[in-house]
């Protein structure tokens, strides 16, 4: 997803798109960062799934709820 790329004066990150998303002086921050933005993506992913899910958990129950009819006064 990410790619490493040596330029004049440093390295860059590459995204998948071929856009350069930071540069550094040195190779290890580069692949440091690239490796780090991997996680956060995937992360990301499955915090989303998580909270997708829950959503879903929540409204399934919500559909089973019967509605309560409030009582009405009847007058004599």
């Amino acid at each position: 997803m990410f790619t490493v790329e040596k330029v004049k004066g440093g390295f860059v990150v590459l995204n998948w798109a071929g856009e350069i998303e930071i540069a550094y002086r040195n190779r290890k921050h580069a692949e440091n960062y690239a490796s780090g933005a991997v996680h956060e993506i995937f992360n990301e992913a499955e915090n989303q799934n998580e909270r997708f899910d829950a959503v879903k958990q929540y409204l399934a129950e919500r559909a089973k709820r019967i509605p309560l009819v409030n009582p009405q006064l009847s007058m004599f």
